[in-house]
């Protein structure tokens, strides 16, 4: 299973590094710097994610040298991940950065995304591993990597192309509230899950009897429902800018002064 799930796991937000791509040049006003290393880092994560699969398995009893195989190439395939950031922060450097909707969730994408990627690196290291597997910390990495990865890229994907498939803009001031109670929403849920995971809270268990747990659930608990605010908070944005379609229109076309081809 995993010699799948976890190529899939970039399957997934491979399209959404490629959305940044094109978010970036656009709302800092230059091209994208260093395109080739940007390519050399997508296929060599392509060919690295087959090779750090039996990470999920540090626990199961495998020798040494596979573990430190294994945990050898999952550091590695940081190295081009980092590669991709460290691209997107040289492009915005110098330019002419523009606060919209898609840029919000860029920027709590990068802050969030790293974290979650530190976070691997420290997984990587099967004795560390040993300590957290099974805990609230490995749900904790999982959704610092995947969240800002797919679902604010998705978000910040719908925000830029939409006027191109409908010819209007989403509003934009709705839907600025609604990235920063994702970010926001998003940091209160999962990031406590990194303090009760090294604590010893378990990972699938229905409850705890440990007191010194509370106030990390309570943050988490409140994180939630900004969430759920946020779900909602998408919702109006649509409901706002299809009632104000008539002034949000883009009847030449392009709204972002856009570089790609598209526009």
């Amino acid at each position: 299973f995993w010699l799948f799930g976890h190529p899939e796991v970039y399957l997934l937000i491979i399209p959404c590094y490629g959305m940044f791509s094109e978010i970036v040049p656009t709302f800092s006003g230059k091209r994208i710097y260093g395109y080739m290393s940007m390519v050399y880092a997508t296929m060599a994560i392509a060919v690295l994610s087959f090779c750090v699969w039996l990470h999920h398995f540090f626990t199961m009893g495998n020798s040494a040298t596979i573990n430190a195989a294994f945990g050898i190439a999952t550091g590695i395939i940081a190295i081009p991940t980092g590669v991709k950031v460290y691209v997107w922060m040289a492009t915005l450097w110098g330019g002419r950065i523009r606060m919209t909707t898609p840029m919000v969730y860029m920027t709590g994408f990068f802050i969030l995304f790293v974290i979650g990627g530190l976070s691997g690196i420290i997984l990587a290291n099967p004795a560390i591993n040993w300590q957290v597997h099974n805990t609230q910390f490995i749900v904790a990495h999982f959704h610092n990597v995947l969240l800002p990865g797919l679902l604010f890229g998705i978000f910040a994907g719908i925000h830029i192309w939409f006027p191109k498939a409908f010819g209007f803009r989403l509003h934009e001031r709705a839907g600025q509230v609604t990235a920063i109670l994702w970010i926001v929403g998003f940091s209160l849920t999962f990031l406590p899950l990194y303090f009760v995971g090294l604590m010893g809270y378990p990972r699938r268990s229905s409850g705890f009897e440990d007191p010194a747990l509370l106030p990390y659930m309570y943050l988490t608990l409140f994180g939630a429902l900004l969430i759920g605010c946020a779900l909602l908070g998408l919702i109006a944005t649509l409901w706002i800018s299809i009632r104000q379609r008539d002034s949000l229109a883009v009847p030449l076309g392009d709204p972002w002064d856009g570089r790609t081809l598209e526009w």
